[in-house]
């Protein structure tokens, strides 16, 4: 593989198949993640909001009000109504083979 392909896949993210869950070891040792309905700056989440791997089943990707370029976080419309952001590196994403 050429340098170039590297970069081709590097540059695109996988496809996933919109569901979201906590990341496992989180979740199996009984931890409830952070996440916010708003954020200020670029990476500070306003709320001091947990969520439980249990609230977190069934989450898929949210309509996000702001654009990607605005902040690092993950937009995630939870099972019961609610949409919140997220830090990517507490949830896994089912990724299509």
């Amino acid at each position: 593989m050429n340098n170039e392909q590297l970069q081709q896949i590097y540059l695109v993210a996988p496809e996933t198949n919109g569901t979201i869950r906590m990341r496992d070891d989180l979740a199996k040792a009984g931890y409830a993640v952070p996440a916010s309905r708003t954020f200020s700056d670029y990476d500070t989440l306003d709320d001091r909001l947990y969520v439980t791997a249990k609230e977190l089943e069934g989450a898929t990707f949210g309509d996000d009000p702001r654009t990607a370029e605005d902040h690092p976080f993950c937009y995630v419309q939870l099972k019961d109504g609610r949409s919140l952001y997220f830090i990517s590196v507490d949830l896994d994403f089912e990724v299509e083979a």
